[in-house]
Formats: C-alpha cells, structure tokens, sequence
C-alpha cells in the first residue's frame, strides 16, 4: 500500500514539474522529466504499434515491429529518465533540454 502512494506522489509531481513545449529548461523542469520519463517510459511499448500503424504499415507489421521497437524506447526513455533525475543540479551538454525527443512519450502531442 505504501508502494502505491509512493508511485501516486511521484507521478502528480513528475505532471507538476514537467514542463510545457515553450518553456525555458531548467534544474526543476530536468527532474520533473526524469521522474516523468521514469514512471512513464513503459507506455513506449503501447505507442510505436499505433505509430507504424498511423505511418502506413498494416498492423500485421505495426504490431510485432512496433512491440519491439516499443521495448528498446522503453528502456532507453526509463534509463534516461534515471540519468536525468540523478544529474538534475548539473547542465549537460544541452544546458537542462531534453535528451530524447520527443521530451515524453505521453505528452508528445499535447502542446500543438
């Protein structure tokens, strides 16, 4: 049970420091993404089927393909996420950007 609020908590702050598309980066918007990229990275395996399928590949192709190209972003997004939530206090080579684009996988199109 503890597990559970533990994961609620992180997730309504990872929606509060994550950061809109037209923001300017900095230490807070970085550790909101790696908790958010964290929490979230696993809904990569759902996403790259629907979009091989929207690209025009049928889903007799979108789905195993996309199956596993969800499980390589979903690793690489959750790794990332882990890199950034470490590193949030120090710039990188981008000053506090995104390392993947798009930032997430569930936000990807929100800000039009």
């Amino acid at each position: 049970m503890k597990a559970g609020k533990i994961l609620i908590l992180a997730a309504a702050l990872s929606g509060f420091l994550f950061p809109p598309a037209a923001f300017s980066y900095d230490m807070w918007s970085k550790a909101g993404r790696g908790i958010h990229n964290m929490l979230f990275g696993w809904a990569e395996v759902f996403y790259r089927p629907y979009e091989m399928h929207a690209e025009g590949v049928g889903w007799h192709s979108a789905l195993p393909g996309g199956l596993i190209k969800g499980v390589g972003y979903a690793v690489a997004r959750t790794l990332t996420g882990a890199y950034e939530l470490v590193s949030f206090p120090f710039p990188g080579s981008n000053e506090y950007g995104p390392i993947l684009q798009p930032e997430s996988v569930i936000l990807e199109n929100a800000y039009p």
